[in-house]
């Protein structure tokens, strides 16, 4: 008999969706997640793509904490993709909200794609709330089921669309001020001319300068940036 192994039930305790930062073209996608799984949603299932590190993980934490009373379950299977799927989602199905992280790391398992067939059914029969996310949009997906390439395209498909420079720019005086953290103008510019990265990396970066800053009680500059990011 396959052990089943123990599965995460939230990616990050503190994730929510007021620390999101929701440009205007992703304005319509966060207020149907932060619905979804209540009584003014009427989608069971919803398909969210988008670019590698654009916060897909972290809105789905938001979703879990925005929906703490239900009973579910996190699949992260980028990090499960190499266990039997019958080790991993036994009892799934009895959860009222399953979110599956990162279904393209399955893509070409026969038996991962046979079980998340079969898994879909059942949740759908149950009414159980059901969220997945992407790096690519449904039809483009790599799977040799049919039937799951099919079920996929029944629910909401949400794009998460990537952040322009000006985004990017009100991003980081979000999580600077979300911080208490003193950015000037000129250290923010420079920041995203010099550092081109996922707004998910942005973010962390953030974090890093503002430890840097408290640890040695200096303000934001542009020569302490460059210390401090090795730039």
């Amino acid at each position: 008999m396959l052990k089943q192994i123990p599965l995460a039930i939230s990616l990050e305790s503190s994730a929510v969706f007021d620390n999101f930062f929701v440009s205007e073209s992703n304005q319509a996608l966060i207020a149907d997640l932060k619905n979804f799984g209540t009584n003014i949603s009427p989608d069971n299932f919803i398909y969210l793509w988008g670019e590698q590190q654009s916060g897909l993980s972290y809105l789905l934490s938001a979703i879990q904490n925005n929906l703490s009373q239900l009973p579910m379950q996190y699949l992260p299977l980028k990090d499960l993709a190499a266990y039997p799927p019958a080790m991993i989602l036994e009892g799934v199905d009895e959860r009222q909200l399953v979110c599956i992280d990162d279904i393209d790391a399955i893509c070409g398992s026969t038996e991962w794609e046979e079980a998340l067939f079969h898994l879909f059914n059942r949740l759908r029969d149950r009414g159980s709330y059901l969220i997945i996310t992407s790096h690519t949009a449904p039809r483009e997906l790599s799977l040799d089921l049919q039937d799951l390439y099919s079920r996929l395209q029944w629910g909401i498909t949400h794009h998460l669309k990537p952040l322009s420079e000006t985004d990017k720019y009100a991003a980081i005086k979000m999580r600077a001020m979300q911080l208490g953290l003193e950015l000037p103008d000129d250290v923010a510019n420079f920041l995203l001319k010099r550092v081109k990265r996922s707004s998910s990396e942005l973010f962390s970066m953030m974090t890093t300068l503002d430890t840097a800053s408290l640890a040695n009680q200096r303000k934001l500059s542009i020569p302490f940036v460059k210390q401090v990011l090795s730039l």
